[in-house]
């Protein structure tokens, strides 16, 4: 009898250097290819990135809460959601969701759009916080952010512009190629 699993791949984690600040972050190999014998990857976070929204009128806007004020949310943030096994971390002024969440952990989860540097973005609300006075939405975004990584002996670090500039085309084809494959095999 054959197991459902066996077709799951395991997660393939690397730990990705930054060489400007030091500071190292467990990251997943989203897609990994290799050009002119070198191994390049998309990676993504092992933990979840996380911003908050305050209400800011009745009419339901919302605006994006920073510094001290998401200092004082994150414990509240963290007792929301340690049923789900996750943990809130703040990392330089970031909010990360730290924990392995269930499968079925976004299946209730409901989709806003926000503004962001980059323009309208799509976020999963995980979940709302009432505090009496106000209401915050703690979201994540639905398409995680891609990371262009060289891989080295079990490390990583991220491209610099110019290597980032050379191989755009060819992580752009890869992508595409990897979208195409998840399509016919129905993922």
């Amino acid at each position: 009898m054959s197991d459902m699993n066996d077709d799951i791949e395991p997660r393939r984690v690397i730990w990705l250097d930054d060489p400007i600040s030091g500071a190292s972050m467990e990251m997943e190999v989203y897609l990994e290819m290799e050009v002119d014998g070198l191994l390049y990857a998309l990676l993504v976070p092992m933990d979840l990135p996380a911003f908050v929204y305050r209400q800011a009128d009745a009419d339901g806007g919302f605006e994006l809460v920073e510094g001290k004020a998401l200092t004082q949310l994150r414990k509240h943030i963290g007792d929301a959601l340690k049923d789900w096994g996750i943990k809130a971390e703040l990392r330089d002024g970031d909010l990360w969701l730290v924990g392995d969440p269930p499968d079925d952990f976004f299946e209730d989860c409901e989709g806003i759009e926000a503004e962001t540097e980059e323009g309208a973005e799509e976020f999963a609300v995980l979940v709302q916080l009432e505090t009496g006075d106000e209401t915050f939405l703690v979201a994540t975004p639905v398409v995680p952010e891609l990371v262009p990584a060289r891989l080295d002996a079990g490390r990583s670090r991220p491209l610099t512009d110019d290597e980032l500039a050379d191989l755009e085309e060819t992580f752009r084809a890869a992508l595409a190629q990897f979208d195409d494959d998840d399509f016919e095999e129905g993922r």
